[in-house]
């Protein structure tokens, strides 16, 4: 595929159902997040793991674990949205369990991860400035991504 802007891409948090692999995923249930501006970066970060022995004083660098971030989102407050009263009631949730999420690319790629709602901060601003709610997933899957068929 080519490259492409943002513009068309849904954002979606799905339930708490056990999801590992693109059928799992695919069989939940979505809802869309609406008036969303912006998502922030996703994806596998590893972290480095060195060892040192002394004969030569050379650092040894490994792959240690992977780790695929925090996602941002932004959206246009909307109280009575859908999609922005689930991301709310995943925040409140005091569970240990992951809710699936989904971002769908205009051009048909599809991403799958599950994670837990961390923050929504409302961000009023000044008069001329929309007011829009700042949310952080912390991600604790792997990101599947679906290439566009």
């Amino acid at each position: 595929m080519p490259v492409n802007t943002a513009a068309g891409a849904v954002f979606s948090i799905g339930t708490k159902a056990p999801a590992n692999d693109a059928t799992t995923y695919a069989a939940d249930t979505y809802v869309p997040v609406g008036e969303v501006e912006s998502i922030g970066e996703f994806g596998d970060e590893v972290s480095a793991a060195t060892f040192t022995a002394l004969a030569n004083r050379r650092v040894r660098k490994f792959k240690g674990t992977y780790d695929a971030g925090d996602i941002q989102l932004t959206v246009g407050f909307d109280s009575g949205d859908t999609g922005q009263t689930a991301l709310n009631t995943a925040l409140k949730d005091e569970g240990s369990t992951d809710y699936n999420f989904k971002i769908e690319f205009e051009d048909g790629d599809v991403f799958y991860f599950s994670g837990k709602v961390m923050s929504r901060r409302i961000s009023a601003g000044s008069a001329d400035e929309i007011v829009k709610a700042n949310i952080s997933i912390a991600i604790g899957t792997e990101v599947l991504e679906i290439p566009a068929p």
